[in-house]
C-alpha cells in the first residue's frame, strides 16, 4: 500500500468498544472518543445521545442510517489518527506472520476496528506483506462485529479455506 489514509474509503458504523488503538495512546483515550461520539450522536439526536451515553453509541444506527455512518466516520477518523501514535506491534507479532507466510498459510486479519485503521497500523510497521486480506467492522451492521462469526466465516472463504481448517489467534 501506498496511498494515505485519507485517500481510502471509509467504512461506515460505529462503536465505541472499537477504540482499541487509542489504549497505547493514553488509558484514557478510548473513554475521550467515546465521549466525543456520543455527543455527535446527541447533536444529531438527543433521546440516541442519552441512551448511548448509557450503553454505547452502538445505538446510532437504529436511529438513523445517515447519523450512524456520520459516527462511524469520526470513530474511524479517530482509529486512524491513533494508529499514528500508537506503540509497536505486539513482541513477536511480525515473527509469526512471516512464519505463517512462509508455511504457505494466508493470514487475513480480522478486526471490529475500521480496515483503514489496522491497514495504515500494518502499513507502517511493514507488516502488510504478510497479509493476504484485512476485514474490518462490517458497515452498518455493528450487530455483525466479532463475537458474531460472520467476520471469520467470510475470511475463510475469501481465501478459500474451510473455516474448520482455520486458526484464530485473538485478543
Amino acid at each position: 500500500m501506498t496511498s494515505s489514509p485519507a485517500s481510502w474509503s471509509t467504512p461506515a458504523w460505529s462503536s465505541s468498544t472499537s477504540t482499541a488503538p487509542c489504549a497505547t495512546c493514553s488509558p484514557d483515550c478510548p473513554s475521550k472518543v467515546a465521549k466525543q461520539l456520543t455527543t455527535l450522536l446527541s447533536i444529531q439526536h438527543e433521546a440516541a445521545g442519552a441512551e448511548a451515553a448509557e450503553t454505547d453509541d452502538r445505538i446510532a444506527h437504529e436511529t438513523d442510517a445517515a447519523i450512524g455512518q456520520a459516527v462511524e466516520q469520526a470513530l474511524t477518523a479517530a482509529e486512524v489518527e491513533a494508529v499514528a501514535v500508537a506503540g509497536p506491534p505486539t513482541p513477536g507479532a511480525m515473527e509469526a506472520l512471516q512464519a505463517a507466510r512462509s508455511s504457505g498459510r494466508a493470514v487475513v486479519v480480522v478486526s471490529n476496528n475500521s480496515a483503514d485503521c489496522v491497514q495504515w497500523f500494518m502499513e507502517l510497521h511493514g507488516l502488510g506483506k504478510y497479509v493476504a486480506r484485512t476485514i474490518g467492522r462490517p458497515s452498518g451492521e455493528p450487530h455483525l462485529m466479532r463475537p458474531n462469526p460472520r467476520l471469520l466465516n467470510n475470511a475463510a472463504e475469501q481465501v478459500h479455506v474451510d473455516v474448520t481448517l482455520c486458526t484464530l489467534i485473538g485478543d
